[in-house]
C-alpha cells in the first residue's frame, strides 16, 4: 500500500495469500521463484505488476501474495482484479501441472520437511528470523491470511482508527476461520492458523502482545511500545536487523512508512469474492465507531484489552459463544448475543453501504457459516481431505463460493 497521505476510509489496501500446490496430490511446491523469474523476462524480482495485481513472495517459496500496487478506492474493482489475477496465474500454473489452493493452512504440510526459505531479497531478515524462531514450523511456513491495510492522515485519524480497530478486532476470528485442518485431521479450533499465530514467537512474549493491542492512540505511546519489542529481543538480534515496526505481531500493526494500519488476523477464504466482501463489511464497522454512531471515542479508548481478549477467545471457538453485555452495547446491541447473532446484527445495519456482490457474499456465509465450518460439515460428512481440498481449489478457479452440501 502506497503512502499518498490518505485520509480515513479513502482507500483499503488489500493483501491475499496462496499456496502454490502440484494439481494432481495437492502437495506444496515451492516454484514461486520460477514464478517471478517467467513473468519478468526470465529476471528474479522479488515482486512486480502482473495487470492491476502486485505478486510478491513471501518467506517461504511455496506461497505467493497478490496485492494492490496501491490503495483499493472500489471494492468492487478489487474483488474483480483479485479475480482476474487468480486466474490468470492459474491458467499459468496449470501448465506446469500446478494450481493455486486457497485456505489459511494447508492440510498435511509437514513444515518441518517440505519448508523452503526464500533466499533473496530480504534474506538478512529472513535469516535473522530463522536464527531466533526457527521458521520451519506452522506458524510461519503453512499459514496464509488475508491483510487489511487502511490509511489515517493524521495522528488524531490514527488514534480514532486504532480505537474502532480494537473493537472490530476480536471479531475477525468469527468472521473468517478457515483453518480447521492441519497434519491430516481435524483440530478444535476454526483457526488454526491463529493458534499457531500467537504462539511462533513466544520466546519473546512483547512481540505478539496477546494479538489484541493495548489502548495506544498517539505516535508517541506507539513508539514507547515499538522501544520495549526492540530492547526484549536485543540479546537475540545484537546488529538490529529486525528493529522495525514490522516487528510488532499484534493482529493489527501501526505501519508508519505507509500511513495506515494493517488488520492481520483474517485467514484467506476460498475465493477473492469473499475475501473482498468480508474487508468491506469490516470496513463498515469500522466507519460506524469512528463515526461514534453507538458510543463516543472518549468510551472506545476505555475498552480493555482484557474484555477485548475475552470475545476473541470465543470467536475461535466451533460452539457458539455469548459476547458479554459490556461489548454488545459497544455496538448498540442492548441484550446479549451470541457472535454470530451479534454479527447479523450489524450486517443487517450496515449492507445497504456494501457493494452488491459483498452482500451476495455474506448473505452465503449467514446461511452456511464460516469457510472452517463449512469445511468440517464437508470432512465429517466425506473423510476425505483429497476431495475437500480439491473441491476448494476449484472454487478458486471458478469464482465459486464453498457449499458442503
Amino acid at each position: 500500500m502506497s503512502r499518498k497521505n490518505l485520509h480515513l476510509f479513502e482507500g483499503v489496501g488489500l493483501e491475499l495469500e496462496y499456496m502454490i500446490v502440484n494439481a494432481e496430490t495437492l502437495d506444496v511446491l515451492p516454484i514461486v521463484e520460477k514464478i517471478l523469474k517467467d513473468h519478468n523476462h526470465g529476471e528474479l524480482v522479488d515482486e512486480l505488476d502482473v495487470g492491476q495485481i502486485r505478486w510478491s513472495n513471501e518467506l517461504v517459496c511455496h506461497v505467493l501474495e497478490l496485492k494492490g500496487p496501491g490503495p483499493f478506492t472500489d471494492l468492487t474493482i478489487a474483488a474483480q482484479a483479485f479475480s482476474e489475477s487468480v486466474a490468470h496465474l492459474n491458467g499459468y500454473l496449470g501448465s506446469h501441472g500446478a494450481k493455486l489452493l486457497p485456505t489459511g493452512m494447508h492440510p498435511w504440510m509437514n513444515p518441518l520437511k517440505e519448508t523452503v526459505l526464500w533466499p533473496h531479497g530480504q534474506k538478512e531478515i529472513y535469516d535473522q528470523f530463522n536464527k531466533i524462531f526457527g521458521c520451519q514450523g506452522h506458524g510461519w511456513s503453512n499459514l496464509q491470511s488475508m491483510h487489511i491495510n487502511l490509511p489515517f492522515g493524521t495522528e488524531e485519524e490514527f488514534g480514532r482508527l486504532h480505537a474502532a480497530i480494537r473493537i472490530i478486532l476480536p471479531l475477525v476470528p468469527a468472521l473468517c476461520a478457515s483453518s480447521p485442518i492441519y497434519e491430516g485431521r481435524l483440530h478444535d479450533h476454526p483457526s488454526n492458523r491463529l493458534i499457531f499465530y500467537e504462539s511462533n514467537q513466544a520466546r519473546i512474549p512483547s512481540i505478539t502482545g496477546g494479538v489484541i493491542p493495548g489502548p495506544v492512540y498517539t505516535f508517541h505511546d506507539y513508539e514507547l511500545l515499538l522501544k520495549k519489542m526492540y530492547q526484549d529481543i536485543a540479546p537475540f538480534d545484537p546488529d538490529g536487523v529486525l528493529q522495525g515496526p514490522w516487528l510488532n505481531s499484534r493482529g493489527a500493526i501501526l505501519k508508519f512508512d505507509y500511513g495506515c494500519i494493517e488488520i492481520r488476523l483474517a485467514d484467506v477464504q476460498e475465493h477473492p469474492r469473499m475475501d473482498v466482501a468480508i474487508a468491506s463489511f469490516i470496513v463498515a464497522l469500522l466507519r460506524e465507531f469512528v463515526a461514534e454512531k453507538y458510543c463516543s471515542y472518549s468510551e472506545q479508548k476505555l475498552v480493555t484489552t482484557e474484555l477485548l481478549r475475552n470475545v476473541y477467545d470465543k470467536a475461535n471457538r466451533f460452539t457458539v459463544e455469548q459476547v458479554p453485555l459490556s461489548y454488545a452495547k459497544l455496538f448498540g446491541v442492548t441484550d446479549t448475543d451470541s457472535l454470530p447473532e451479534l454479527l447479523h446484527a450489524v450486517f443487517e445495519r450496515v449492507k445497504g453501504d456494501l457493494p452488491a456482490f459483498a452482500v451476495a457474499s455474506l448473505d452465503h456465509w449467514f446461511e452456511h457459516g464460516t469457510l472452517a465450518m463449512r469445511m468440517r460439515v464437508a470432512f465429517q460428512r466425506d473423510k476425505d481431505l483429497k476431495k475437500l481440498y480439491q473441491d476448494l481449489a476449484s472454487c478458486l478457479q471458478e469464482n465459486r463460493l464453498f457449499s458442503p452440501y
